[in-house]
């Protein structure tokens, strides 16, 4: 299995472009269609999936979605905030708007799912704290975590809808995972579930 990130905005979250079998998948797209088409290559694109409803990771969601027109996945919650400037916060990237999206083009996940999208298998947690619609994926061993888990630290909850409580059980149950996943952020550098145990300075003040 192939993994690009893609991130050349800093303002923007870390794209994904996941590929195996002739087959991909785009995880958060919020960098431009160009660079996201560079990365898909001559991969078949089969999935889009959203890590949750922030606008820093669904930018160019629309662009991407009239390229490839395939299915599109998120928690519902997420959902709701995309055509919300409030609550995805859009208006901070200067769009007052949102945007819209079919709500018959978009399957809904849950925690626990297993998505199999083309040639992919993956597993689905939903992991609250930072929103209400935060997911995890697991792809082999891999854990494309959005915005609950990152390098060194974890997500905000001074948002709408961010929870700290629920945060604390997210990223416990991310460390009680006893394979040890390679970890890819919503931003910032990759990481592993073994390191965080380790060096994760939110994780440590909560573990005991």
């Amino acid at each position: 299995m192939k993994i690009e990130t893609i991130n050349f905005d800093r303002n923007m979250a870390n794209t994904y472009v996941v590929s195996h079998n002739h087959q991909a998948i785009i995880i958060d797209p919020a960098n431009s269609i160009n660079e996201i088409e560079q990365a898909v290559g001559t991969y078949k694109v089969v999935g889009i999936i959203l890590t949750h409803g922030h606008y820093d990771h669904f930018k160019t969601l629309p662009d991407v979605l009239n390229k490839y027109q395939v299915p599109l996945f998120m928690h519902k919650n997420a959902y709701h905030k995309l055509s919300n400037p409030e609550y995805s916060y859009s208006y901070f990237f200067g769009n007052e708007d949102g945007i819209e999206i079919d709500e018959e083009k978009v399957s809904f996940v849950k925690d626990n799912d297993t998505l199999n999208i083309g040639n992919f298998s993956i597993k689905v947690w939903l992991t609250k704290g930072h929103t209400d619609c935060s997911i995890c994926l697991f792809i082999d061993n891999h854990l494309f975590s959005g915005d609950t888990l990152f390098r060194g630290t974890v997500g905000r909850t001074d948002l709408e809808s961010s929870n700290t409580y629920e945060l604390v059980e997210s990223i416990k149950r991310l460390m009680n995972l006893k394979k040890d996943y390679l970890v890819y952020p919503g931003h910032g550098l990759h990481t592993s579930i073994e390191a965080e145990k380790r060096l994760n300075f939110f994780y440590n003040q909560i573990k005991h």
